[in-house]
């Protein structure tokens, strides 16, 4: 990574944080341009409304006092029950090829191997595939209904 471990600070949201909740929607913003803004919001919102239970995670990367991502993660209760499910995993274009995606995979793999999960799984785009495939994800050839992205799985090792 190119800042020194000492700029770097992983940081979990809790619910009633204004300060990160107005973060995690602007990188949200960034994250989903694409969407319609009352569509994209609503969805944002309702991110941060489910936090706080003891099964899902919303953290944030912090390098040097800028956020430069975030990762949303949750232990699956209907898909695959049991397993730990990535739902969103996002660093600023700016920001991206410093090994940061890495950092906040690692503090997902952690969270999950904490509560003896040892498999997960995530839905993605076709542009991030080559990432998820470096990180040791394998394509199952299943496409997920909800959202018609190709799935791909995780094994953790002891």
């Amino acid at each position: 990574m190119e800042d020194t471990e000492s700029n770097v600070e992983l940081i979990l949201y809790r619910r009633g944080d204004k300060q990160l909740a107005d973060v995690f929607m602007e990188l949200g913003r960034d994250y989903m341009s694409e969407e319609p803004e009352e569509q994209r919001d609503r969805f944002l919102r309702s991110v941060l409304d489910l936090q706080g239970g003891p099964d899902r995670w919303l953290y944030f990367l912090k390098v040097s006092d800028e956020v430069v991502g975030f990762t949303h993660f949750k232990v699956d209760t209907t898909d695959r029950p049991g397993w730990g499910l990535i739902m969103e995993l996002y660093i600023r274009p700016e920001c991206r090829m410093r090994g940061w995606g890495r950092c906040l995979l690692n503090q997902t793999a952690e969270e999950f191997k904490q509560k003896g999960i040892n498999d997960f799984w995530l839905t993605t785009n076709t542009e991030a595939m080559g990432f998820w495939r470096a990180m040791g994800f394998v394509e199952t050839r299943e496409i997920a209904d909800y959202n018609g992205q190709p799935i791909m799985v995780k094994q953790l090792r002891g």
